[in-house]
């Protein structure tokens, strides 16, 4: 009884509170991802089965691998030779993440994929620990100040891996972008310099705009011109955008209630969200999880909000919330900037994820991302990719308990013997 006990211990270190939170939604992903697949079988008559058995198997993997990077630690992680995998994975995933538009898979006009693998989901990673550590070497006392070269550095790094992501993923860069805004302000950048990159982030979204009301994706595609191909997916920006600002203003109210192969998705999650009726159908008993393509995955929250009522709605965004509360609590307790800023960086990106995730399953506007609900979704690279984040955050709490303990042994006196 006692080994088991140790072995447990060992298994699941860190912060407890983070670990029912881990096997909460995972509970919820496996019973959601198998009601909504499952009614992807009754309707479509696909092998939707054995695609919830490999969720199953990516989920029990990433959690191990969670486990494992708690069990190395974070110290150990980034003054080892660890540390030299860590800078040849962020440069393989880079060099792929470059690639992907070239050859990789093209699904809705856009490519995430290549060799099975959405790189950027792993540059995320990469990127906010390059972040973090540049944070914690520029920053003096209470505040960051970075000399012009460190300015630089920062910006060729974003303009490199964070940018490309953009490219096809508008969602994942806007994403990126606001971690790295609160991140430097925590970290003590002065306003000046905050409001400087936001200014230079809008002149490159007016500039984006620009070029996507005045061309089409394939005017853009089959353009002379590499700069303008690269920007093929602009035209999609400009027209989910301008969808979404049409879905705030009156409409003809016989128009308003009509689905439409460009509003099918969006109006489906309304009906979700709507079906509930605050108490929800139960498990299994919501009607969109058949209607909707990606309930399983985008639009899981909508039929979460179906199945379970106002009662799941409350439960998942407290959950998320406490993530980053939990985080809050450990990076203070770190004492140590590069750990903090690593942890509050792994936080927001899955807390972020999250609320971009369920404004879309409640159609807060009519606009779609590809930005799966962390943890609960079915997904690949996304899943891994979360449990790796959870593991830095458990392995620098993990690292904060032992900074606690070995305060509590030096409070203890021993008294001479007689």
């Amino acid at each position: 009884m006692e080994e088991r006990k140790q072995i447990l211990n060992k298994f699941f270190r860190g912060d407890r509170g983070i670990w029912i939170i881990i096997a909460f939604l995972v509970a919820i992903s496996f019973v959601e991802v198998y009601s909504s697949l499952q009614a992807n079988t009754l309707v479509r008559n696909g092998d939707y089965n054995s695609q919830f058995y490999k969720h199953v198997v990516l989920v029990a993997g990433g959690i191990v691998l969670t486990s494992a990077i708690t069990n190395v630690g974070i110290k150990r992680l980034f003054t080892s030779n660890l540390y030299i995998a860590v800078v040849l994975g962020a440069l393989v995933s880079w060099v792929m993440l470059i690639l992907t538009p070239i050859f990789g898979s093209h699904i809705n006009g856009a490519s995430r994929t290549f060799m099975g693998v959405q790189w950027s989901e792993l540059i995320k990673v990469f990127y906010v620990i390059f972040l973090s550590f540049w944070i914690g070497t520029f920053r003096n006392s209470d505040a960051l100040e970075p000399s012009r070269k460190g300015w630089i550095c920062l910006a060729l790094v974003f303009l490199l891996s964070v940018v490309p992501i953009g490219l096809e993923n508008a969602s994942g860069f806007m994403l990126l972008t606001v971690v790295s805004l609160v991140l430097l302000s925590v970290g003590g950048a002065k306003w000046k310099a905050i409001f400087s990159i936001v200014g230079l982030g809008l002149l490159l979204v007016t500039g984006v705009v620009a070029i996507g009301a005045t061309h089409t994706s394939k005017e853009l595609r089959e353009s002379s011109n590499p700069i303008l191909r690269v920007f093929h997916r602009s035209p999609t920006w400009v027209a989910r955008g301008v969808r979404a600002f049409d879905s705030v203003k009156e409409t003809n109210k016989e128009d308003k209630y009509v689905v439409n192969d460009g509003n099918y998705q969006v109006s489906h999650a309304k009906m979700a969200v709507a079906n509930s009726n605050f108490i929800g159908k139960g498990v299994a008993g919501g009607i969109e999880r058949s209607r909707l393509p990606q309930a399983f995955s985008d639009y899981i929250f909508s039929i979460i909000i179906e199945e379970g009522g106002v009662v799941a709605f409350f439960v998942i965004i407290i959950c998320y919330l406490c993530i980053l509360w939990r985080s809050i609590v450990i990076a203070i307790k770190s004492e140590n900037i590069v750990y903090a800023m690593i942890v509050l960086g792994c936080a927001l990106l899955i807390v972020f994820q999250a609320l971009v995730n369920m404004a879309v399953g409640v159609a807060l506007g009519d606009f779609v991302t590809g930005q799966p609900l962390p943890l609960v979704s079915k997904g690949g690279t996304s899943v891994i990719m979360t449990c790796v984040l959870f593991g830095l955050i458990l392995a620098i709490s993990d690292h904060a308990k032992s900074l606690e303990e070995k305060k509590k042994n030096k409070k203890i006196v021993v008294e001479p013997a007689e």
